[in-house]
């Protein structure tokens, strides 16, 4: 498997921005990355790029754009139409898998988390809480830990938090909104975030993230998870911040639609699974077809109706080896496509990396290998579903160690 470049990806550091797009959906699997091409400066004229279009350049290399449109006379910005910065790029060589543009603006902010507003091509940046931040965004100068990033006319503008933000989960709603829940103990003048449930709405208050509700418990590491029905389920983190905290026996359900619900309805927690995968952070959860969940964390998976606090009686295959995905051994996953042509009935999950569990855990290699599986379903004649899953989870050589990465599903299919 082909795992190919982002589209449309922003890589992120304090100070600059690197904007990713796709040039050949369809090209070959990339030979050993060639050395990093140095960075240009953002302050001027921008770099030209080392290769001309259409000349031939080894498969996999990344090519540096000509910033078409961005100007940047004494830095400040006169930028072209998003879809028009990338016009000639069809015609770089077709081995080439990716070009990417570093834009001339400072985001402040590190993406420790990062969400697309939906309907929009802004990103909203949030971060840990640091009393050293040089934070000075527009229009609210200070140490904030957030912002937003408009791509289209390469806008930065600084966002107010109530609370510590770093470690929380985010979603968004089938309203456009953001939903970020969670998050980091009192830290740098920030309140703690832990218990809190925020919405970041683009359209009302570009400026700040207001708080809604409170969670019934303290989550540091959860996963909230868009219901068919437009609520979010919130799942996992801990009760206290780190490795060896006390995980939660429910999980809540968020309504946008009554946001100042109080107390949220919650559900309890498959207490075998969660003794055994002890800490439940980040737990991967995806929406079937069927209306049902598919949970999975550390090697443990379940298939449950997040509606009602059901598990149901089906028997998921563990991840193999000593292989585990949750923090400090993270890994990232993915859901790839249903598809029309079998009828939606066949869906293949994919683990990247993480590792085995160790300690100390700084000591501990990340692992090498993704794990796939394909799970498929069917109607019995009670009308409940059956589920198989074929040979298990099959490993693949992602050919470098990986923990703590993100894996992105697009548009096309690719990660």
């Amino acid at each position: 498997m082909t795992i190919r470049p982002l589209a449309a990806l922003l890589l992120l550091g304090l100070m600059q921005v690197l904007h990713v797009a796709s040039v050949n959906a369809l090209s070959p699997s990339p030979s050993p990355r060639p050395p990093p091409t140095p960075i240009p400066s953002f302050v001027g004229s921008p770099s030209p790029p080392p290769f001309a279009a259409g000349q031939p350049v080894s498969s996999g290399a990344v090519v540096p754009l000509q910033a078409t449109g961005i100007v940047v006379p004494n830095g400040q910005s006169t930028v072209a139409p998003l879809n028009q910065r990338f016009v000639g790029v069809q015609n770089i060589n077709p081995q080439i898998n990716s070009a990417y543009e570093i834009l001339p603006v400072l985001t402040n902010i590190v993406a420790v988390h990062l969400s697309q507003v939906p309907g929009s091509n802004t990103y909203l940046y949030m971060e840990r809480p640091s009393g050293y931040h040089p934070n000075m965004s527009p229009p609210i100068p200070g140490n904030l830990i957030a912002g937003t990033l408009n791509l289209d006319d390469l806008q930065w503008t600084g966002v107010v938090s109530p609370d510590g933000l770093f470690c929380s989960g985010h979603t968004v709603t089938a309203t456009g909104k953001v939903v970020i829940v969670g998050g980091h103990q009192l830290n740098a003048g920030y309140p703690s975030g832990m218990a809190s449930v925020r919405i970041f709405d683009l359209q009302a208050d570009p400026t700040h993230l207001i708080k809604v509700a409170n969670l019934s418990w303290n989550r540091w590491y959860p996963s909230p998870t868009l219901l068919p029905t437009g609520r979010v389920l919130i799942m996992g983190g801990t009760q206290a911040v780190g490795a060896g905290s006390k995980s939660n026996p429910t999980y809540e359900i968020f309504d946008p639609s009554n946001p100042t619900q109080n107390p949220l309805p919650q559900f309890n927690v498959d207490p075998t699974y969660l003794k055994n995968v002890k800490q439940n952070y980040y737990p991967f959860n995806y929406v079937l077809p069927t209306s049902e969940l598919f949970n999975f964390c550390s090697r443990i998976g379940r298939i449950m109706l997040p509606e009602t606090g059901v598990y149901r009686n089906v028997q998921v295959p563990s991840r193999p080896g000593g292989a585990i995905s949750q923090f400090p051994y993270t890994a990232t996953s993915v859901m790839l496509p249903l598809r029309p042509e079998n009828n939606y009935s066949t869906v293949d999950f994919m683990i990247f990396g993480g590792s085995s569990q160790g300690y100390p855990a700084e000591n501990v290699m990340a692992g090498r290998y993704s794990h796939r599986m394909t799970a498929s379903w069917s109607k019995t004649s009670d009308g409940s579903w059956n589920y198989q899953f074929g040979a298990g989870w099959l490993e693949e050589d992602m050919g470098i160690p990986r923990v703590m990465g993100d894996a992105t599903l697009l548009p096309n299919g690719d990660v």
